[in-house]
C-alpha cells in the first residue's frame, strides 16, 4: 500500500473503491491498484524488486510493504531490535533495508 502515484508502472482504477481495514481498525478507500518497482542499493549492488498488485491510497501517509508476500516470494526479513527498520535477505545476502 503506498501514497505514492508516480512509483507506479501499471495502475488501474479501482471502481468502486475498495476499502482496507487498517491495523487500528480504521479503514481507508483504496482507489487504485497495480505494479511498483523498487531498487535498493546494498552494498554498491543495486536489486530491482517489482511488486504487484499494490494498493494506491492517496490518503495514507506512509508505503507498507506486506512481509507475508516478501516471503512468499523467497524472501526473509528481520526487524533488529530497538529500530524502525527491517532488512530484506534473499537466502543469506541482504538486498533491502
Amino acid at each position: 500500500m503506498t501514497p505514492h502515484r508516480k512509483w507506479f508502472t501499471t495502475y488501474r482504477t479501482l471502481t468502486p473503491p475498495t476499502p482496507v481495514t487498517l491495523g487500528d481498525d480504521s479503514t481507508m478507500q483504496a482507489t487504485g491498484i497495480g505494479t511498483v518497482t523498487l531498487h535498493a542499493k546494498v552494498a554498491g549492488k543495486i536489486h530491482e524488486f517489482i511488486l504487484s498488485n499494490v494498493l494506491f491510497i492517496l490518503d495514507f501517509r506512509i508505503t507498507l510493504i506486506s512481509v507475508k508476500r516478501l516471503a512468499s516470494a523467497g524472501l526473509s526479513t528481520f526487524f533488529p531490535g530497538n529500530t524502525s527498520h527491517c532488512i530484506v535477505y534473499q537466502g543469506k545476502q541482504q538486498v533491502m533495508t
